[in-house]
């Protein structure tokens, strides 16, 4: 977590004036990506792409564009994938900003919307992992904030570190750290810094000493300025302070950057004992062992957090090693320490908490089952802002318990979560002639429509772009395809469509014809009109797709799970709006979806019977 403008300091003085980086090819090469940052800073770069291009056109313009960036995360992890001799992923876990950490000015975040104050796309992070899933890239969850872990990490692989991140700039590496900015994707090549390139002379305690002083409040910013101020000795003391002039920075700015300077250049003026005990001595004396131990978290590598659970029993073994792995979001671990399901999400229909009931129970009658006494308390879970008590919704204690759930077959995993889909419907679903690969995709649809009380223009166009473009990514979409289809005839293939596998029906379709198709698509739904009541409702539909995707990470993932920029994307609200101003929306899609073959929308027809049945929507 880089603190306040350092970056400001390091890039635009230090570096121009001194820029000692090397250029490095990464072929071949070692790498660690910080996970989070390589994240954000592919979205950063979507919206400055999408600055000069009209609204139509733009990948960020919508909070469901995952396709436009789904294929930036696949291009460049891709790439690097192929090129590189190992690449790992490093996402941070959970941390909790230290309360003697320096408090933040208020700096609006570049990470927003175009025109809008929405945040980013909220199954981005399920994106990511998706992608990184698809090209079999290990993954790492760290115990907490991420860096120390991809500093640990890169000195035993001997690996360069790829991030967007300052604070690599404190830590000491055999190889070094190559800002996202400096790489060139397409050769690879890219600059990489050393500590020694900002922190000249310093040894790494020294480095942390000065870190810690700066990032932490134990020593007030005045106090760093008084005791701490410029020597106008030094060589580059009045270019300091005319570069701190030109750059226009408020007084809070000036104050950091000025602190920053003056203490850096003070620790490279003296021996490491004297710049310890001047800075230690400015210290309350109750302070000085916090803040001696902050500054080996930059020496050392802290040992791992063992995950608790709200018994203060350690996790399930198998739990911790998904998590670790980046395979179980942390929401589970959530619902295990804190007794809260998805914080943060909207929906508050009692559908969504009904489907997550059954894993909830299981994993709580396990945490419980530690206990000497009764506990009512350890039975209640906070969903929405409320309480609910998850022995009232349970009435036959039948749920197999979770060392035995651990031992089960995949396909007996398959039906667990297909079971929790029919507990939240209130009913059991038919899958007699449905193919795996649809299951899903058709519960995430299920659970949407239970949750709908009127029927409207709006509520069919909405469900007809859901499947249009579920079809779209399934089916039309030739992203990365070398080899000619072989171009089954439909006519050979007996109903229902959905019997069969997303790969065979695909060779229904020329990649000539799938280009026809998905130009058609494109071109009905070449619109940008926004409209809440459909974002509303895809937003309920993302809340369905993130917790079917928990429980299928829970039971060790039966089901592959489709991806989000298949499920929600540009085409989905675009059709959707489009749906819904059509008087006969029906002879609509069959306009961009059957063109002397009426498979395409033979099957669109199909699956909406399927969902909808037992809905307020009816086909006709």
């Amino acid at each position: 977590m880089c603190f306040s403008f350092f970056p400001t300091l390091v890039n635009d003085y230090i570096f121009v004036n001194n820029d000692t980086s090397k250029w490095i090819n990464l072929k071949g090469q070692k790498i660690i990506v910080d996970g989070y940052s390589f994240f954000y800073y592919m979205y950063y770069e979507a919206q400055i792409e999408d600055q000069d291009k009209c609204m139509v056109e733009r990948k960020t313009i919508s909070q469901f564009s995952y396709d436009g960036l789904w294929e930036k995360f696949q291009d460049r992890l891709k790439r690097l994938k192929e090129h590189c001799e190992e690449v790992l992923v490093v996402l941070d876990g959970v941390f909790h900003r230290h309360e003697r950490r320096r408090s933040e000015p208020e700096r609006e975040s570049s990470v927003k919307f175009n025109h809008s104050s929405n945040g980013i796309p909220t199954l981005l992070r399920e994106e990511l992992r998706s992608v990184l899933k698809s090209l079999d890239i290990d993954v790492f969850v760290a115990p907490g904030e991420a860096d120390p872990m991809i500093v640990r990490m890169a000195r035993e692989h001997h690996a360069y570190i790829l991030a967007r991140d300052s604070d690599y700039h404190l830590y000491e590496l055999p190889t070094g750290y190559i800002p996202l900015p400096t790489l060139d994707f397409s050769t690879l090549q890219g600059k990489y810094y050393q500590m020694k390139d900002v922190f000249q002379k310093l040894t790494q305690r020294c480095v942390a000493l000065w870190a810690t002083t700066i990032a932490y409040d134990f020593i007030s910013l005045d106090d760093l300025e008084k005791y701490f101020s410029i020597n106008n000795d030094l060589p580059d003391a009045k270019k300091f302070r005319r570069w701190l002039d030109d750059s226009q920075s408020d007084d809070e700015k000036r104050q950091r950057l000025t602190c920053q300077f003056g203490l850096l250049r003070y620790i490279q003026d003296v021996d490491e004992s004297v710049a310890f005990k001047k800075i230690i001595s400015l210290v309350l004396p109750q302070d000085q062992l916090e803040f001696e131990q902050i500054m080996k978290s930059y020496t050392e590598s802290p040992p791992p957090t063992p995950l608790v659970t709200y018994n203060s029993n350690e996790f399930p073994q198998f739990l911790e090693e998904l998590y670790i792995n980046g395979q179980l979001d942390y929401a589970i671990v959530r619902i295990l320490s804190h007794r809260e399901i998805l914080r943060g999400w909207r929906g508050n229909h009692s559908t969504h908490l009904n489907l997550l009931i059954p894993m909830c129970y299981m994993l709580l009658k396990w945490d419980n089952s530690f206990l000497k006494d009764h506990n009512i308390h350890s039975w209640i879970v906070t969903f929405h802002g409320k309480t609910y008590n998850l022995l009232e919704y349970i009435q036959n204690d039948d749920l197999v318990s979770l060392d035995d759930f651990i031992c089960y077959e995949e396909k007996k995993r398959r039906t667990f979560l297909l079971s929790c889909v029919d507990f939240a419907l209130g009913s059991s679903l038919n899958w007699h002639k449905v193919h795996r690969d649809y299951k899903i995709w058709c519960s995430l649809i299920k659970l949407w429509l239970k949750t709908q009380t009127t029927k409207s223009n709006i509520l069919e166009a909405t469900l007809i772009a859901l499947i249009v473009s579920f079809l779209k990514y399934s089916l039309l979409d030739t992203y990365d395809e070398t080899k000619d289809r072989l171009e089954i005839d439909a006519t050979s293939l007996d109903k229902p469509y959905q019997q069969y596998s997303y790969s065979k029906l695909k060779n229904h379709f020329s990649r000539e014809k799938c280009f026809e198709l998905r130009k058609k698509i494109r071109k009905y739904a070449n619109v940008y009109v926004p409209n809440e009541i459909i974002d509303k409702e895809l937003n309920e539909c993302e809340q369905f797709y993130k917790e079917l995707s928990i429980i299928n990470q829970f039971s060790k993932q039966p089901f592959d799970m489709p991806p989000p920029h298949s499920c929600f994307n540009i085409s989905t609200t675009r059709l959707a709006v489009r749906l819904s101003q059509s008087k006969k929306i029906w002879k609509d899609v069959k306009s961009f979806c059957s063109d002397k073959d009426p498979f395409l929308f033979d099957f669109i027809e199909e699956l909406y019977k399927f969902v909808s049945v037992g809905s307020i929507l009816t086909f006709e």
